[in-house]
C-alpha cells in the first residue's frame, strides 16, 4: 500500500476518534447543566463547542496534509537517489561490459594475427621445402651430367699428353678442351685394405689438410642428400696474394662394390662475395650454368677479402684392386689467370696442385 494513503487513513481515524470524544463530552456536559438552563442556551453552548472542535479538526487535517506534502518530496528525493545509484551501477556494469568486450576483441585480434603469422610461417616453410626439393633435383641432374663427362674424360685418349712420370707408376697428363686445361693423374696406393679409408679421406671437406700444404679449411654450407652437398674450400695464396676459395657441388657415387667416384663442379653459386666478380660460365658441364643456388658465407668472403676461383670439373675415381687401390684424378680449374698466361705456366700451377694428392701413398702405405 502507498505510504501516503496509510498516513491519510491514520489522520481520518484520529479525526473520527476526536468526534466521538467531542460528542461524549457534550453529553456529559449537558448532564451536568443545571435544570434551570434553557434549551437555547445549551444549544448555543453546544454549537460553540462543536465549532471549536471543528476548527481543531480542520487544523489537524491541514497539518497532516502539510506533513504529507513535506514527506513526499523527501521520499521522491530518496527514490531519485536510489534510481541514480541504480543508474550508476548499471553504467558501471555497462563500462565493464564494454571493457570486457574490448579485451575480447583485442584477444581476438591477437589470436587472428598469430594465426596469420603461423599460416604465413607454414606457407614459407612449405615454399622453402618445395624450393629446396626442386633445387636438390636440379643439383642431382647437374652431378649426373658431371659424372658422365668425368667418366668420358677419364678414358685415356690420344689427345692427352704426358706431363710428368715417376718410377713408382705415377703419371700426369694434360689436354686442351673447350679453351681450358684438363689434367689426369694416375697412381696407386699399395694397400687394398685401406680402400674405405681412402674414400672417406677424400670425401671429407677437410681431408686435404693431410696432404696439401696450401689447404686452409673446408666446410659444407648446404646438404641436399647424404652424398650430395655444396662444399666450400679455402687455400693459401701464392706469395703475398689473397687466399683463394671455391664453391662446388660435390657428390659421392658408389659405382660398384669396389669402386667409388667423388665428383665436384662449380655452378653459378651466389655466395654474396663483396668483391667485383666476372660472371663465371662452366666450359665443361653445361647444366651447371643454369643452376644458381644462394648460400651464406663468412665475413671475409662478404667483405671481398678472398679471391674466388672455380672448379670446371674435378673427379676422383677410387678403385680397389687385388694388390692396391688405384686412383684416377681428373682436374680442370678456372684459376682466373690472365687469358694471355702461357700454357706451360698454367699447367705448372695445375701440376703443383694435383701432385699433392700423391702423398696419400705414404699416408696409407702398409705398416
Amino acid at each position: 500500500m502507498n505510504k501516503r494513503y496509510i498516513k491519510i487513513s491514520l489522520v481520518l481515524l484520529s479525526v473520527a476518534g476526536h468526534m466521538e470524544n467531542m460528542a461524549f463530552a457534550t453529553e456529559y456536559a449537558s448532564s451536568r447543566d443545571s435544570p434551570t438552563e434553557t434549551f437555547k442556551t445549551r444549544l448555543a453552548r453546544f454549537f460553540n463547542g462543536f465549532k471549536t472542535q471543528l476548527f481543531s479538526f480542520y487544523n489537524d487535517v491541514t497539518d497532516a496534509k502539510k506533513a504529507i506534502e513535506f514527506i513526499e518530496p523527501i521520499e521522491f528525493i530518496e527514490d531519485q537517489e536510489v534510481i541514480e545509484a541504480k543508474k550508476a551501477i548499471e553504467a558501471k556494469d555497462a563500462i565493464e561490459i564494454i571493457e570486457d568486450q574490448e579485451v575480447i576483441e583485442a584477444k581476438k585480434a591477437i589470436e587472428a594475427e598469430e594465426a596469420k603469422k603461423a599460416k604465413q610461417t607454414k606457407q614459407n616453410i612449405r615454399t622453402n621445402q618445395t624450393k629446396r626439393i626442386k633445387e636438390s633435383i636440379q643439383a642431382a641432374e647437374v652431378m649426373g651430367e658431371a659424372l658422365d663427362l668425368a667418366e668420358e674424360h677419364a678414358e685415356h685418349t690420344y689427345d692427352y699428353k704426358l706431363y710428368f712420370k715417376d718410377d713408382d707408376g705415377t703419371n700426369l697428363y694434360f689436354k686442351k678442351f673447350n679453351n681450358t686445361e684438363i689434367g689426369k693423374l694416375e697412381f696407386t696406393i699399395p694397400n687394398p685394405d685401406r680402400y674405405d679409408a681412402v674414400v672417406n679421406r677424400l670425401w671429407d671437406p677437410n681431408g686435404a689438410k693431410n696432404f696439401d700444404d696450401k689447404f686452409i679449411k673446408g666446410y659444407i654450407p648446404r646438404v641436399y642428400y647424404r652424398n650430395l652437398v655444396i662444399v666450400q674450400q679455402r687455400y693459401k695464396g701464392s706469395n703475398e696474394s689473397l687466399a683463394t676459395y671455391f664453391n662446388a657441388l660435390a657428390s659421392k657415387i658408389e659405382l660398384s662394390e669396389y669402386e667409388t667416384a667423388i665428383v665436384l663442379v662449380s655452378p653459378d653459386i651466389n655466395d654474396h662475395n663483396g668483391a667485383p666478380c666476372i660472371q663465371y660460365v662452366n666450359p665443361i658441364v653445361e647444366s651447371a650454368n643454369s643452376f644458381k643456388p644462394d648460400i651464406k658465407s663468412g665475413k671475409s668472403i662478404r667483405n671481398g677479402k678472398l679471391f674466388k676461383v672455380y672448379v670446371n670439373l674435378v673427379a676422383v675415381f677410387i678403385k680397389k684392386k687385388t694388390d692396391c687401390v688405384k686412383i684416377t684424378y681428373l682436374s680442370s680449374l678456372d684459376l682466373k689467370t690472365s687469358p694471355n698466361t702461357p700454357q706451360d705456366i698454367v699447367r705448372k700451377n695445375m701440376a703443383n696442385i694435383m701432385l699433392s694428392i700423391v702423398k696419400l701413398k705414404d699416408i696409407f702405405k702398409k705398416k
